[in-house]
């Protein structure tokens, strides 16, 4: 579904990608791995076409996407949980919800998918017409993930969805990206600092460090490796 072949990217001067190869199948849960800096967020950033690539190929169902604006991407079925979550806090949560269904055009399908999102979250069914800026840090990134799903994303690409949450809230947020993934056939990219966490959750996992891929393989393999465990899972 998706694949980069080559691909540099980063700021002016400042090169943060530095030609990395990159496969995510139709249907699986792909990890990418890393310290902070490593590229991670500028790997996502390239891929939905917030960044452009200064070289390589960016395909997204084997369509080159050069040139293509983040909404044409988004049309075609990607859609990106940014690190932070960005949601509009001075909206309602179901203003946010509508928000991520803006390119559907059949308001029955709309309560369908909201329907989805109230049954992964049910506090936000809750709290529609709570402004989402008050919201905990932990129901902020269930409404994230749920506006993203309003647009029927066949390609979701979560940017460090851990991110300054609780346990229990983190354990809760990964269980149902592993439902969503298993119940909606939904091909998701996890990008997360976590590295237990996205390799307990992921199929396959690329280790990204400075720009650059250095392991890849099944997610469970690279759990056992031992470069992976002294580096990221705090083991020797």
């Amino acid at each position: 579904m998706l694949e980069l072949v080559g691909v540099k990217s980063g700021y002016g001067p400042i090169e943060a990608l530095k030609g990395i190869d990159l496969q995510v199948g139709e249907g699986e849960i792909v990890a990418l791995i890393g310290a902070n800096g490593a590229g991670k967020s500028t790997c996502l950033k390239t891929i939905v076409g917030l960044l452009r690539p200064t070289a390589g190929q960016v395909r997204f169902c084997g369509q080159d996407t050069l040139g293509l604006k983040p909404q044409q991407l988004v049309a075609q079925g990607m859609s990106l949980v940014p690190e932070g979550r960005r949601i509009f806090g001075d909206l309602t949560v179901g203003e946010n919800l509508g928000l991520g269904a803006y390119l559907t055009a059949s308001r029955a399908q709309v309560q369908l998918d909201l329907a989805y999102v109230f049954d992964l979250f049910p506090i936000l069914q809750e709290r529609q017409k709570q402004r989402a800026g008050t919201l905990s840090g932990g129901q902020q990134q269930m409404l994230a993930l749920g506006r993203a799903l309003m647009g029927r994303p066949k390609f979701l690409l979560l940017d460090e969805p851990s991110l300054g949450l609780a346990p229990l809230i983190i354990k809760e947020i990964f269980a149902m990206i592993q439902r969503i993934n298993r119940e909606q056939k939904t091909t998701i990219l996890l990008v997360e600092q976590n590295a237990h966490l996205a390799l307990k959750t992921a199929q396959r996992a690329y280790v990204l460090e400075s720009g650059v891929l250095t392991l890849q393989g099944l997610a469970k393999e690279l759990l056992g490796n031992k470069e992976v465990q002294a580096a990221y899972l705090g083991l020797v």
